[in-house]
């Protein structure tokens, strides 16, 4: 998952040029065409993937590799396993391309700063705490704490871990988020315990069977925790892509619908989910479930106060994001309208497996995508055409937010009146009048 510092925190600004940073043990960087078969298809199912890109795989990631460019792995492999200062990296690169490096560093600069938050590049000095496959769960089967027994680690993170767990006391499966025992800096350490205080805090004010529920927290050794309920189900787009749903567009809308009541259901509470993407999303056994709200914060906040870690996969940001950082400028805070968008990328993956855009190997090219290129008809993504849905999700992707739909209520509305309209190639030919329906759609 990639984040950004909107900050520019201490805990990860490359300003600090003494501090020697070097590649993360776990951090593992392959050619794209080594890739298991299995998840090469995957990356290709999201378009045209370059044959010199790379894929960036982390021993215990929550995710598929992540694919870098020929650039990116550049850059890391100055930095390597002894490590290096930003200022070296960037006197480096800049005599390699013939630069000045005031040329380079801004871009460098937001690129290192992402790789430290995500825990790819550590401090070399305290690199020592890691093992050498990278961060080793501090936990183990039938260990017991807090009241709880430990099953198994499903999540092993530089600034946290989650388990699963039978608590001892409810007699009932539970997950348990908690902070690491070390950390490469002091200050990720503050930052983690700041960010999960105000994760519980949040969830504690949330009340709906859509989304995740908080049972208790507190703090244990000085490190914050959660025990939280246990969701079983695969994100919302892979059950939406699987045999028996693909031939099923209806009960695909009815999952999409689903989607878009649970992140109603967060904003009319007054908050923003902070991290929009369909592994947040999981199918459950009777409806889709809300989870991670690391990067939550109230509707109405402001990125003055330096309160709040800006992050998100980059494929879901929405375009005002990228007008940002074309800025340079790192204040942005999330918005209502831009989780209407990042929820319109996610439906549209849900639907045709695919990214509304073609996809792209550099940061700098998809941004550009993002601000300047329509999202693709179903057609181009080898689905049926489904001509009212597509101008839905149109309206929830167009690049300026006052044209998007007016809330996730408004936008639940418009899907929930496409019950029983199916795409053209399945819609019964006599008496199809699509066009006032899509007048009226859009009107809204």
């Amino acid at each position: 998952m990639e984040r950004s510092n909107a900050q520019g925190s201490a805990a990860t600004a490359p300003s600090h040029v003494a501090r020697v940073w070097c590649l993360a043990g776990d951090v593992h960087i392959v050619p794209i065409a080594k890739l298991p078969e299995s998840v090469r298809r995957l990356l290709l199912a999201a378009g045209d993937v370059s044959p010199q890109a790379f894929g960036l795989q982390r021993r215990h990631a929550r995710m598929h590799p992540k694919v870098i460019s020929p650039d990116v792995v550049e850059v890391l492999h100055h930095f390597g396993e002894t490590g290096a200062t930003y200022a070296e990296v960037l006197q480096r690169l800049a005599t390699a391309r013939g630069l000045d490096p005031a040329e380079l560093d801004g871009s460098l600069r937001d690129a290192v700063t992402s790789f430290v938050r995500a825990g790819i590049l550590v401090d070399a000095g305290s690199a020592g705490e890691l093992t050498p496959d990278g961060p080793s769960p501090a936990l183990r089967e039938g260990d017991e704490l807090l009241n709880c027994r430990i099953a198994r680690n499903v999540h092993c993170l530089v600034d946290c871990e989650v388990y699963q767990v039978a608590d001892l006391g409810m007699h009932r499966t539970c997950a348990l988020k908690i902070m690491r025992a070390t950390y490469p800096t002091e200050e990720m350490r503050i930052a983690t315990a700041r960010r999960l205080e105000r994760e519980f805090s949040i969830l504690a004010r949330l009340h709906h069977p859509s989304v995740v529920r908080l049972l208790r927290e507190g703090v244990y050794e000085g490190r914050r925790y959660g025990v939280l309920e246990w969701i079983e189900g695969p994100p919302v787009t892979a059950r939406a892509q699987s045999p028996e749903m693909r031939s099923d567009p209806q009960a695909q809308l009815a999952l999409a619908i689903q989607c878009v009541a649970a992140l109603r259901a967060v904003h009319a509470a007054g908050f923003l989910h902070g991290d929009v993407h369909p592994g947040n999303f999981l199918a459950g056994s009777r409806r889709v479930r809300l989870i991670d709200f690391g990067l939550a914060r109230p509707i109405h906040a402001s990125p003055a106060g330096g309160a709040y870690e800006e992050g998100g996969v980059l494929f879901y940001m929405p375009p005002e994001y990228a007008r940002k950082i074309h800025r340079g400028d790192r204040s942005f805070c999330g918005s209502v309208a831009g989780e209407i968008y990042s929820c319109g990328v996610m439906l549209f993956v849900l639907f045709t497996g695919q990214l509304p855009y073609a996809w792209k190997t550099y940061r700098e090219e998809f941004l550009d995508c993002l601000l300047n290129d329509p999202p693709r008809s179903f057609s181009e993504c080898g689905r049926s055409p489904w001509p009212a849905l597509e101008r839905l999700l149109q309206r929830a992707l167009n690049k300026t937010p006052e044209r998007r739909f007016a809330s996730l209520g408004a936008y639940e509305a418009a899907l929930r009146r496409l019950t029983g309209d199916p795409p053209e190639d399945l819609a019964t030919p006599a008496g199809a009048a699509s066009g006032p329906l899509l007048e009226r759609e859009v009107a809204r």
